[in-house]
């Protein structure tokens, strides 16, 4: 088997997309390259990672998108990985696994959490991956564009806003939370993403909606989640937002993560709560982790670490003290 990259094996960059199109049920008008360009655009090849066998053919693909959480000037280097396939003929050998494991020596020196996305539970949970965090959903009637049109809003090409007004209201929006961190090379690539749906009103605020064959239905990221006037409007509409409106919101899992390092992760916590919160291994060959809140320690899973920390079985000690992580559609792999 050989382990290698996209960039090092430029011209399967078709068969790839035809396995990933395939595994992921895609229609004939949709693009999974459009919809998930952050990923698989051609200055990104490096860090799409592909098993070949000893004839050069597909036998997996995991793509890896590095990002930078932040919250109030704290940085977390995160790893998003999508696009994820096994060819049919090759699955339930263990290549998955082998694939991901060679993946894991290369970034976990230098990263400290990855996410991802996925309803294939059983595989993540035996690679301790588990679901945390929450999302809340406004309410569960699905969103067209004559809905958005009924609220003020009209369609624009992202193209035509200024770069620098979308990551002020952007960072503006989601303040409160632990988010991914856009430069303007950021913001470039997400205006790539012709799939969605972008609209604004006259106030200049701003919504992405839908994502070609993602996000069917639902606006997965405003330039109002905190505006609780603004957000009245979309009442019982499918938007997904860090906090709920009312009785008629619910929540979804945010997605599915690990730790994989555990100094840096809890450098990340010590600086946003203040020292209140770290984390140490004490039996890393078992998978045990101390954390400590305000110098009292509890031993963990450390699978069980991620939904203690961000929900949605957050430790209380910790609700004044740790913000949500949220990760909004247009970045979500």
């Amino acid at each position: 088997m050989i382990f290698t990259t996209l960039e090092q094996y430029s011209h399967l960059k078709n068969a790839l997309n035809k396995e990933i199109e395939k595994a992921f049920h895609y229609k004939d008008e949709n693009s999974f390259n459009t919809d998930f360009y952050q990923l698989m655009k051609e200055s990104n090849h490096h860090n799409c990672h592909l098993l070949l066998d000893d004839n050069e053919n597909i036998v997996a693909h995991i793509g890896v998108r590095p990002v930078t959480l932040h919250y109030k000037g704290h940085e977390l280097k995160t790893l998003l990985l999508g696009g994820i396939v096994t060819k049919e003929e090759f699955q339930g050998q263990g290549h998955f696994k082998e694939l991901y494991n060679h993946i894991k020596s290369i970034y976990k020196d230098n990263y400290s959490l990855v996410i991802l996305w996925s309803d294939n539970m059983s595989v993540y949970k035996k690679l301790g991956y588990t679901q945390f965090g929450l999302t809340a959903v406004i309410g569960d009637t699905p969103v067209t564009e004559e809905k958005i049109r009924q609220r003020g809003y009209w369609p624009i090409n992202i193209q035509e806003i200024d770069k620098e007004n979308l990551e002020k209201k952007y960072n503006k929006s989601y303040k409160d939370t632990i988010s991914i961190q856009r430069s303007l090379k950021e913001w470039n690539d997400i205006k790539q993403i012709s799939s969605m749906k972008t609209f604004t009103n006259d106030n200049g605020d701003y919504l992405f909606f839908e994502k070609g064959q993602d996000l069917k239905g639902i606006i997965h990221e405003c330039s109002f989640s905190n505006n609780r006037q603004e957000l009245e409007k979309f009442k019982g509409l499918q938007l997904l937002n860090p906090t709920p409106l009312d009785e008629e919101s619910f929540f979804i899992h945010l997605a599915w993560g690990k730790i994989i390092n555990t100094c840096e992760f809890s450098n990340f916590l010590k600086a946003i709560t203040k020292n209140a919160v770290s984390i140490s291994d004490f039996k890393p060959d078992l998978d045990k982790v101390t954390l400590t809140i305000n110098e009292e320690s509890f031993l963990f899973n450390k699978e069980e670490l991620l939904p203690l920390l961000f929900g949605p079985e957050q430790a209380i000690e910790l609700q004044e003290l740790i913000p949500q992580i949220y990760i909004t559609g247009a970045d979500s792999i």
